[in-house]
């Protein structure tokens, strides 16, 4: 079963090309990490195969309805602000609307997978704070929470662990891993390459706007594409514990 089918995606925003002719196939299991420098389309393609902005070409979620879109696949956008007063726990429920007819109350399937969304989220202690006092870390985890709380087969995430600190960055990067053993398939935008070497099963390399690698980290993050696509020289160490990437240098224009 493929969760994610994109054939020759490719989509023009201010009269350029900024996703160019992409083709990705994506199954149950898999924890995937979108990367690549900045500007190289890893955002736009992740928003065009959800259907949020125009572009050629296929992708198996636009041929959705709306509502089964929202069972078949989450997304966590990289703007993270909250500017709704409610509580948390009110925010995190929003995340059961797809399973749910309008108006009727929650379900204890629906009680069970918010209160271990929020659980692996870390925000059980923020549920009856408003939303939009958090500082932008604890806002990046609610949202995660109400990402979790859908429990959709994919879930499409863009910079997840920007705002957070290294053990909150490890618990997101675990809660992802875990989901694909279960089952599901999470697809994240990430920059740090150690975590994404650390914890993805497979790596997705992304410049200007087209794929230049897809396979397993060790396969992807060589020293001689550090240097090509990121502009750095970097030591790459297989290890015991996986695959680790140390920057040590930008390289010379």
């Amino acid at each position: 079963m493929t969760l994610l089918d994109i054939k020759g995606l490719s989509v023009r925003l201010g009269g350029r090309t900024v996703v160019d002719d992409v083709g990705i196939s994506v199954r149950p299991g898999e924890c995937i990490g979108l990367i690549g420098p900045n500007g190289a389309g890893k955002s736009t393609l992740m928003r065009a195969a959800l259907g949020l902005i125009p572009f050629t070409g296929h992708s198996n979620l636009t041929k959705l309805s709306p509502h089964a879109r929202a069972l078949a696949a989450a997304w966590l956008p990289q703007q993270r602000e909250i500017a709704w007063g409610m509580a948390v726990e009110e925010l995190v429920k929003l995340g059961r609307l797809p399973h749910r007819r309008p108006g009727a109350p929650l379900s204890d399937a629906d009680r069970i997978a918010i209160t271990e969304a929020m659980r692996a989220a870390d925000v059980t202690v923020l549920s009856d704070r408003s939303a939009s006092s958090l500082s932008g870390g604890e806002q990046a985890r609610v949202l995660l929470a109400r990402v979790l709380a859908q429990n959709a087969p994919l879930t499409l995430a863009d910079e997840p662990i920007a705002a957070l600190d290294p053990a909150h960055q490890i618990a997101t990067m675990e809660i992802f891993v875990a989901r694909a053993q279960q089952g599901h398939t999470v697809v994240t935008a990430l920059h740090d390459l150690g975590l994404a070497a650390r914890w993805c099963t497979r790596l997705i390399l992304m410049d200007q706007g087209r794929v230049v690698a897809d396979g397993a980290p060790a396969e992807v993050l060589t020293p001689d594409r550090l240097r090509a696509i990121y502009g750095i020289t970097a030591h790459v160490a297989d290890t015991p514990d996986g695959l680790i990437i140390l920057p040590l240098s930008r390289c010379a224009p």
